[in-house]
């Protein structure tokens, strides 16, 4: 059986004041880049900027002043989907499941922390689709945008894209950047934190371990 080194928990501990962090909160529509539509929504008679799919088309969004984030739609039958994603004052909502943001020039062993609750009934669920790794995380509705939660996942590649799996989701924030875990949990023991193909190998007493911990 594989040895687990505990640093797992570490590696997702809080971010350090190097951190990136893209805020989702009030974004205006000269701020929105896209190949899908660039419309608007009504929310709470309040009109907000959307983004909408075409018919077959898979839609990347950015915003000015987040850079390294694109935001990506595609729906799998290949139909339209009207207001896949709006731009409230508090938080942007994401309507269907198959939205992913991928962060680039992240440095293995950041820790990536999205502020979050389900946009309605259903649960949102949370997974690392490429480039990290972490349990899948689910999140309820929650009404005050101060009392949302966090999901954390820890990179372990320069690209990471983290997708919501069920119901759609609302988020405030996003920040990307070192963890407390991986550099520092390993300081006495002066172990060796390195990267092959891209991702995180910590080297402890000349043995290897992965990012979560596990011996390679």
């Amino acid at each position: 059986m594989k040895k687990i080194f505990l640093f797992a928990a570490a590696a997702v501990a809080a971010m350090t004041v190097n951190a990136t962090v893209y805020n989702f909160a009030g974004v205006t529509a000269d701020k929105i880049t896209t190949d899908g539509t660039l419309g608007t929504y009504v929310m709470d008679e309040v009109e907000i900027p959307s983004v909408s799919q075409p018919d077959g088309v898979d839609i990347n969004v950015k915003i000015a002043g987040l850079d390294n984030l694109v935001i990506n739609y595609t729906q799998s039958a290949g139909k339209s989907k009207d207001n896949i994603l709006k731009f409230a004052a508090n938080y942007m909502q994401a309507d269907g499941k198959n939205v992913i943001l991928t962060f680039s020039n992240v440095t293995p062993g950041d820790a990536i922390a999205l502020v979050v609750a389900a946009k309605g009934s259903t649960n949102a669920k949370f997974t690392a689709l490429s480039g990290a790794v972490g349990s899948e995380q689910e999140v309820a509705k929650i009404d005050k945008v101060e009392d949302y939660v966090t999901v954390t996942f820890t990179a372990i590649s320069d690209v990471v894209e983290i997708k919501e799996i069920s119901g759609g989701y609302r988020i405030v924030s996003a920040t990307v950047g070192a963890s407390q875990g991986v550099d520092n949990v390993f300081e006495d023991a002066k172990a060796v934190k390195t990267f092959e193909n891209g991702q995180l190998v910590i080297i402890k007493n000349g043995v290897r371990y992965n990012a979560l911990g596990v011996q390679l």
